[in-house]
């Protein structure tokens, strides 16, 4: 092959391999682009799963503090009915003692 034959071939080769490696570069800058967009929306997603499981969280824990409170005050609830329970004067405000025994000549 003649000189000028052979850098028009080199010259072709060297712009082919350019604008190839221009083009490839291009798809892999959007194909990047492209993964990180799945990557945030894969996040996003990620995140509004967590969002949610957080939020049935606190309602649990708030469905939980409001029986532990019912549970207080039924507990101290009984525990007044016991005290006045326990009180003989209420006992016998409720049932007098109705007895009458004993020897009436007769």
């Amino acid at each position: 092959m003649s000189k000028l034959k052979w850098r028009g071939c080199l010259f072709g080769a060297v712009v082919f391999c350019l604008l190839t490696g221009v083009a490839f570069a291009d798809d892999t800058a959007s194909s990047a682009q492209g993964d990180s967009g799945d990557k945030v929306a894969r996040l996003e997603q990620l995140l509004n799963a967590q969002q949610s499981k957080i939020e049935a969280l606190e309602d649990q824990l708030i469905a939980n503090s409001a029986q532990d409170q019912d549970a207080a005050r039924v507990e101290a609830m009984k525990q007044q009915i016991r005290e006045v329970l326990s009180e003989q004067e209420f006992r016998e405000s409720l049932m007098p003692s109705m007895l009458q025994a004993g020897y009436d000549k007769g």
